[in-house]
Order: C-alpha cells, then sequence, then structure tokens
C-alpha cells in the first residue's frame, strides 16, 4: 500500500526521512526481484512518490543499489563499534564480538541482500571496492581485539593478528554463505550452536591454551 506524499519543499529532517524511506523500499525490491529486474517506478509507489523523486536524489538505479549497500555497510560498522560490556579479558570481548557479527550476517533480509551484492559485484567494479570496504569494517575490530587478546597471552603470536582475523571472519561469514545457498534454514538454537563451534575451531587453532 502506498503512501500519499505531501506537496512543497520537505525540512532537512523530512528529506533525510524520505531518503531512508526509499532506501528500505529499495532494499526489499532488489532482494525479491534481484537488482535487473527491480523496478524504480515500484520503490517510488511504495513510498507514494513519483520516479523523478528517486532520479533527483540517484542519478540511476545503480546509484541507488550503491546508497543501500553504504546504508547496510553503515549498519555494520554500528554493529562492530558497540562498546562491549565489560569482560574478564580481551579474548571475552573478542568473542561478544564475533557474535554480533555473526548475527548481523546470519539475519535473513542480510542474506538475501547478500545474494543481490554477490550477484552484481562479479561484474562491477564500484561494487566490488564497496565489497571490500565491507570486509575492511568486518575485520578492523578484530584486529584489535586480537592484538589485545596476544598481548595477554591468550592469542598465539605466531600468527599476526590480521591473519587471524581473516580466519575468524571466514569461519563466520561462511555459515552465513551456506544459508545464502541453501534452502533449509536454521532456527535460533542451531544458529547458536553452529557459532559455538565455529568459536571452538578458531580457539583450537589459535588459542594458547
Amino acid at each position: 500500500m502506498t503512501k500519499k506524499r505531501s506537496v512543497g519543499r520537505p525540512t532537512r529532517e523530512q528529506a533525510a526521512a524520505i531518503d531512508d524511506e526509499i532506501l528500505a523500499a529499495a532494499r526489499d525490491v532488489f532482494c525479491r526481484d534481484g537488482f535487473s529486474d527491480a523496478s524504480m517506478n515500484e520503490i517510488a509507489e511504495r513510498i507514494g512518490a513519483s520516479k523523478l523523486t528517486l532520479y533527483r536524489r540517484f542519478e540511476s538505479k545503480m546509484g541507488l543499489l550503491v546508497a543501500v549497500i553504504d546504508r547496510n555497510i553503515a549498519s555494520l560498522r554500528a554493529v562492530m563499534d558497540e562498546t562491549t560490556v565489560a569482560q574478564a579479558s580481551a579474548l571475552d570481548a573478542l568473542q561478544q564480538t564475533a557474535i554480533r557479527l555473526f548475527n548481523f550476517l546470519t539475519e535473513r533480509d542480510n542474506l538475501a541482500f547478500g545474494l543481490v551484492i554477490r550477484a552484481e559485484s562479479a561484474r562491477s567494479p564500484l561494487l566490488r571496492e564497496r565489497c571490500a570496504n565491507w570486509i575492511s569494517i568486518m575485520e578492523a575490530p578484530l584486529i584489535l581485539l586480537i592484538i589485545r587478546s596476544q598481548e595477554e597471552g591468550e592469542i598465539t603470536r605466531h600468527v599476526n593478528a590480521p591473519t587471524l582475523a581473516s580466519i575468524l571472519s571466514d569461519l563466520i561469514d561462511g555459515v552465513a554463505e551456506r544459508l545464502r545457498n541453501e534452502s533449509s534454514k536454521l532456527d535460533s538454537t542451531d544458529l547458536q550452536e553452529t557459532f559455538e563451534t565455529r568459536w571452538k575451531v578458531f580457539l583450537a587453532y589459535a588459542a594458547t591454551r
């Protein structure tokens, strides 16, 4: 059901709200139809606006997709920058950060949007650049916490922190990749057990005890 949008020049706050509505509607349509089949008309209709409103803000459908990706990257950054409750050790903080990342990546809407990004990034250098930025944001907090864990003697120093962060993020993101490619979905209990198994694998390789 579309909403009737008021006429007149929007305030800065209203303009930001309109952009947010557009990005949310675009993500829904991209996830359902894929990028190629997504209709700018439908995206506009969903928010009760004209297609011209979309093109005033985003130069093209690809520009709109990039904006949706940037919005997702901002959400990921917020998740990774979230303050961890005071833990007994850096290793505990690393585990809590890894759990937040795991929950974010395996969230249903993020799984669906990941398929869109993967399909389009295969032929778009711009999207591949965004994917590289995504990985950097995902791994940077892990690297810092691994360094602290190494300083506290809980993580091996025989492997450098960036490599260990890549291993941990691959173990986590691998679950999301499997879920994107499988028709069966895991419930919350299965997901928790899956994370715990992956975490134990990481510790078996990286922990000093």
